[in-house]
């Protein structure tokens, strides 16, 4: 296959490329290394199946080109990262949105329109309690703080995604992306998991925000791309928003705790108020438990990566840097 990653310079994206071009696929990956790194995919600028150009979606003027080469896009380009959505609100409502739509908009009127995977987040669900599926109603608590440009971003992809689905027969898949973890994620932009474990391997203060009784989801990014990989394989996904993520549930506190046993660390753990640390900008979520069903009826997967394994994993790769 023919496979373009939009942000495929980031985190996520570079783990998808790798998994791709492990497969013999062609992969095309465009990043305006904003937010990705060159770093992450410098391995294969040599490969002949693997083409990267820096750029901004908004202004390539290869897109339209590309997208009617392509079988498949993973639309992963974002402004995403708590300091940064709420550093920068009117760059993540408005570049989060005009990206999506300017694909839609390409693909619409394509012979051949390429299968296209858009990536959403838990952040829709709001701060509801319990197990979230995806015929929840979605909630945005207070458009007045910085925060909900980020969910109301995400929720607009999805409605203009579904409807070009639905209008032009642009074959969507909607991917809610729940915490994930793993090689190559930073703490650049306010990821818990890079940052306590800098923090415990430097000896330094693990700071929790709030309390640490809110609750995560932790997936690490190796399942979520071959569960993302599944899904797209599966053409029952066609039209539909799927969850992706692991339903191991864990608590804040439970994770400093397990940060700093893994690591050995003499970190002592301190409690900072969200105010101190986002200024008001910030809506607290205090649960995010994941419902998979729907997603292993789609793939019938079998995780590979529990969080201490991660975890582990991550800590080495650090320590080896210091």
């Amino acid at each position: 296959m023919k496979i373009l990653i939009t942000g495929g310079a980031g985190f996520i994206g570079s783990h998808l490329a790798e998994l791709h071009l492990a497969q013999g696929d062609e992969v095309y990956v465009v990043d305006n290394l904003s937010g990705g790194s060159q770093d992450n995919i410098k391995h294969w600028l040599t490969n002949e199946n693997f083409h990267f150009f820096k750029a901004n979606l908004l202004n390539w003027p290869e897109l339209e080109n590309i997208l009617s080469q392509v079988d498949r896009v993973y639309h992963l380009a974002a402004i995403l990262g708590m300091f940064r959505v709420l550093a920068d609100p009117v760059f993540t409502i408005e570049e989060n949105i005009k990206t999506t739509e300017c694909i839609l908009d390409i693909i619409k009127n394509l012979a051949h329109k390429p299968l296209l995977i858009i990536a959403s987040s838990s952040e829709v669900y709001g701060d509801q309690a319990g197990l979230l599926d995806e015929d929840m109603p979605l909630i945005v608590e207070s458009t007045s703080k910085n925060h909900s440009n980020y969910p109301i971003s995400k929720i607009c992809n999805e409605s203009m995604g579904l409807a070009f689905y639905h209008e032009y027969g642009v074959p969507i898949i909607i991917v809610r992306l729940f915490n994930t973890i793993g090689p190559r994620q930073t703490g650049r932009y306010g990821m818990v998991v890079p940052r306590f474990i800098k923090q415990a391997l430097a000896n330094e203060p693990i700071t929790i925000f709030a309390d640490g009784t809110q609750t995560r989801s932790f997936c690490d990014v190796r399942d979520t791309v071959n569960l993302l990989n599944l899904v797209a394989n599966n053409n029952a996904s066609i039209g539909h928003i799927i969850n992706v993520g692991n339903n191991e549930l864990v608590t804040i506190n439970q994770l400093a705790s397990l940060v700093k046993s893994i690591t050995k660390s003499k970190s002592e753990i301190i409690y900072i108020p969200y105010a101190e640390v986002y200024h008001g900008g910030y809506i607290g979520i205090k649960e995010r438990q994941i419902d998979v069903t729907k997603l292993l009826t789609y793939t019938n997967y079998q995780y590979q990566w529990r969080l201490v394994d991660t975890i582990t994993y991550m800590a080495q790769q650090y320590h080896e840097k210091i």
